[in-house]
Protein backbone atom coordinates (compact mmCIF):
# COMPACT_ATOMS: atom_id res chain seq x y z
CA UNK A 1 0.00 0.00 0.00
CA UNK A 2 3.00 2.47 0.68
CA UNK A 3 4.35 1.84 -2.40
CA UNK A 4 0.94 2.64 -4.57
CA UNK A 5 0.79 5.55 -2.70
CA UNK A 6 4.34 6.74 -3.59
CA UNK A 7 4.13 5.86 -6.92
CA UNK A 8 0.44 8.01 -7.05
CA UNK A 9 2.36 10.76 -5.66
CA UNK A 10 5.33 10.65 -8.03
CA UNK A 11 2.91 11.07 -11.44
CA UNK A 12 0.91 13.72 -10.00
CA UNK A 13 3.88 15.64 -8.87
CA UNK A 14 5.23 15.04 -12.75
CA UNK A 15 1.93 16.39 -14.35
CA UNK A 16 1.91 19.23 -12.15
CA UNK A 17 5.45 20.31 -12.49
CA UNK A 18 4.30 19.98 -16.22
CA UNK A 19 1.43 22.35 -16.25
CA UNK A 20 4.29 25.04 -14.12
CA UNK A 21 6.35 24.63 -17.09
CA UNK A 22 3.29 25.39 -19.75
CA UNK A 23 2.78 28.18 -17.87
CA UNK A 24 5.64 29.32 -17.14
CA UNK A 25 6.17 29.33 -21.05
CA UNK A 26 3.50 31.08 -21.85
CA UNK A 27 3.82 34.01 -19.33
CA UNK A 28 7.39 33.97 -20.69
CA UNK A 29 5.75 34.34 -24.43
CA UNK A 30 3.36 37.06 -23.35
CA UNK A 31 6.05 38.88 -21.25
CA UNK A 32 8.71 38.94 -24.48
CA UNK A 33 6.06 40.31 -26.38
CA UNK A 34 4.85 42.60 -24.27
CA UNK A 35 8.33 43.64 -23.80
CA UNK A 36 8.77 44.17 -27.79
CA UNK A 37 5.79 46.20 -28.12
CA UNK A 38 6.52 48.26 -25.43
CA UNK A 39 9.81 49.26 -25.97
CA UNK A 40 10.79 52.89 -27.13
CA UNK A 41 12.04 52.59 -31.19
CA UNK A 42 16.03 53.11 -31.51
CA UNK A 43 16.87 56.34 -32.68
CA UNK A 44 19.48 56.82 -35.57
CA UNK A 45 22.48 58.44 -34.86
CA UNK A 46 24.69 60.41 -37.78
CA UNK A 47 27.87 59.05 -37.97
CA UNK A 48 28.96 61.63 -40.50
CA UNK A 49 29.19 64.53 -37.80
CA UNK A 50 31.92 63.51 -35.82
CA UNK A 51 32.19 67.12 -33.35
CA UNK A 52 28.83 68.67 -32.35
CA UNK A 53 28.79 71.92 -30.61
CA UNK A 54 26.33 72.32 -27.44
CA UNK A 55 24.62 75.26 -29.48
CA UNK A 56 24.11 72.95 -32.20
CA UNK A 57 22.90 70.32 -30.35
CA UNK A 58 20.35 72.40 -28.62
CA UNK A 59 19.05 73.67 -31.95
CA UNK A 60 18.77 69.82 -33.37
CA UNK A 61 18.09 67.74 -30.70
CA UNK A 62 14.27 66.80 -30.50
CA UNK A 63 12.49 67.38 -27.30
CA UNK A 64 11.87 63.86 -25.80
CA UNK A 65 8.27 62.86 -26.88
CA UNK A 66 5.61 60.61 -24.92
CA UNK A 67 5.51 58.46 -27.71
CA UNK A 68 9.33 58.04 -28.35
CA UNK A 69 9.45 55.74 -25.02
CA UNK A 70 5.93 54.88 -23.75
CA UNK A 71 7.06 53.22 -20.23
CA UNK A 72 9.83 55.65 -19.03
CA UNK A 73 10.17 53.58 -15.93
CA UNK A 74 11.91 51.02 -17.87
CA UNK A 75 9.07 48.25 -16.68
CA UNK A 76 9.08 47.58 -21.39
CA UNK A 77 12.95 46.45 -20.80
CA UNK A 78 11.89 44.43 -17.39
CA UNK A 79 9.37 42.32 -19.19
CA UNK A 80 11.53 41.65 -22.89
CA UNK A 81 14.63 40.42 -20.64
CA UNK A 82 12.26 38.39 -18.04
CA UNK A 83 10.34 36.80 -20.51
CA UNK A 84 14.15 35.80 -22.69
CA UNK A 85 15.31 34.47 -19.14
CA UNK A 86 11.52 32.78 -18.09
CA UNK A 87 12.24 31.04 -21.74
CA UNK A 88 15.61 29.90 -21.65
CA UNK A 89 15.37 28.46 -17.85
CA UNK A 90 12.44 26.31 -19.21
CA UNK A 91 14.32 25.53 -22.41
CA UNK A 92 17.04 23.89 -19.49
CA UNK A 93 14.46 22.45 -17.79
CA UNK A 94 12.89 20.57 -20.66
CA UNK A 95 16.60 19.37 -22.01
CA UNK A 96 17.28 18.43 -18.61
CA UNK A 97 14.68 16.40 -18.21
CA UNK A 98 14.64 14.87 -21.07
CA UNK A 99 18.11 13.53 -20.59
CA UNK A 100 17.69 12.22 -17.62
CA UNK A 101 14.80 10.45 -19.02
CA UNK A 102 17.36 9.14 -22.04
CA UNK A 103 19.36 8.39 -19.36
CA UNK A 104 17.61 6.25 -17.26
CA UNK A 105 16.27 4.45 -20.28
CA UNK A 106 18.30 1.54 -20.45
CA UNK A 107 18.55 1.04 -16.80
CA UNK A 108 21.78 2.76 -15.70
CA UNK A 109 23.66 5.83 -15.81
CA UNK A 110 27.38 5.56 -16.92
CA UNK A 111 30.53 7.76 -16.59
CA UNK A 112 29.28 10.13 -19.50
CA UNK A 113 25.89 10.72 -19.13
CA UNK A 114 26.74 11.12 -15.13
CA UNK A 115 28.88 14.01 -16.28
CA UNK A 116 26.38 15.54 -18.37
CA UNK A 117 23.60 15.39 -15.69
CA UNK A 118 25.31 17.63 -13.85
CA UNK A 119 26.08 19.79 -16.33
CA UNK A 120 22.62 20.29 -16.51
CA UNK A 121 21.66 20.74 -12.79
CA UNK A 122 24.16 22.94 -12.33
CA UNK A 123 22.83 25.24 -15.72
CA UNK A 124 19.38 24.73 -13.88
CA UNK A 125 20.93 26.29 -10.48
CA UNK A 126 21.79 28.92 -12.79
CA UNK A 127 18.57 29.76 -13.73
CA UNK A 128 17.10 29.14 -10.21
CA UNK A 129 19.42 32.03 -9.44
CA UNK A 130 17.81 34.16 -12.63
CA UNK A 131 14.51 33.62 -11.43
CA UNK A 132 15.02 34.82 -8.17
CA UNK A 133 17.16 38.20 -10.04
CA UNK A 134 14.89 38.88 -11.54
CA UNK A 135 12.00 38.67 -9.02
CA UNK A 136 14.04 41.01 -7.30
CA UNK A 137 14.34 43.22 -10.57
CA UNK A 138 10.47 43.33 -10.80
CA UNK A 139 9.94 43.77 -7.18
CA UNK A 140 12.23 47.38 -7.31
CA UNK A 141 11.21 48.49 -10.66
CA UNK A 142 7.26 48.28 -9.78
Amino acid sequence: MGMEEYGEQKTNAEKTEKGYSLIQIILGVIMLYIGLHHLPAATEVDTVATTISEETAAETAPLPSEESDPCPNGAAYYLYVAGIVLLVANLVSIVSHISKYLAMRDGKVDCGEKCGLGILSFASFGMVIADIVMLIWGSVLV
